[in-house]
C-alpha cells in the first residue's frame, strides 16, 4: 500500500490558486472509485475472461476480478499482463 502520494505539475501559486491537499486515504478512495467506474467486474472468472480477451474471443475491455495462484501462473504462461491491486473496502 502506498505510503504517500506526490503529484507534480505546474506551480499554481503564481496564479493565486490554493494548493489542494490530498490525504493518502482520499487518494485511495478516488483510485478505488476510478477502478469501480472504469473496469468491468468479472469476479472469480477473471482468468477465464482475460484469456478469452487475449485470444480475441471477447471484446477488449478493462476488467477486474480475483484469481487463484494457479490461475495467475496460467496467465503469465499465456503472456497476459495483469496487475494485482489490493482493493480496500471503504465505509460509505
Amino acid at each position: 500500500m502506498p505510503s504517500s502520494l506526490t503529484v507534480m505539475g505546474r506551480d499554481n501559486k503564481a496564479d493565486g490558486v490554493k494548493e489542494m491537499e490530498l490525504s493518502p486515504m482520499r487518494a485511495l478512495q478516488l483510485f478505488n472509485e476510478y477502478i469501480d467506474k472504469n473496469f468491468h467486474d468479472v469476479g472469480d472468472r477473471f482468468a477465464e475472461v482475460a484469456i478469452r480477451i487475449h485470444q480475441g474471443e471477447e471484446e477488449k475491455r478493462n476488467i477486474r476480478g480475483t484469481t487463484t495462484k494457479d490461475e495467475e501462473e496460467t496467465l503469465r504462461e499465456e503472456g497476459i499482463n495483469f496487475i494485482k491491486i489490493p482493493a480496500p473496502k471503504f465505509d460509505s
